[in-house]
């Protein structure tokens, strides 16, 4: 199977959302579009690594909650779940 070829004439989203979080996996254009959107927009950056970080503890309380639902309707020092989600930190 070929890997598909990035197209680097055209901002990406994610690309867009990697650059924002302080990530390396961006292109130049991806770059000048998140900046010219920061001009019009100063606090999207913020916003951008705010979300993030609510995702990471959203997705620690439902590890959790599932967690405890699973301890209490198993004998949990007999059964083990055969799922783990890990927490982001």
């Amino acid at each position: 199977m070929e890997r598909p070829e990035i197209d680097l004439r055209s901002a990406s989203v994610a690309r867009i959302f990697d650059y924002y979080l302080g990530g390396a996996h961006n292109f130049a254009v991806d770059r000048e579009l998140a900046d010219a959107a920061a001009k019009l927009m100063p606090e999207l950056p913020r916003m951008m690594q705010l979300h993030r970080r609510f995702l990471a503890r959203a997705k620690a309380w439902w590890s959790s909650q599932a967690l405890a639902t699973s301890a209490k309707t198993h004998n949990s020092s007999t059964s083990r779940p055969h799922w783990r989600v890990r927490a982001s930190s």
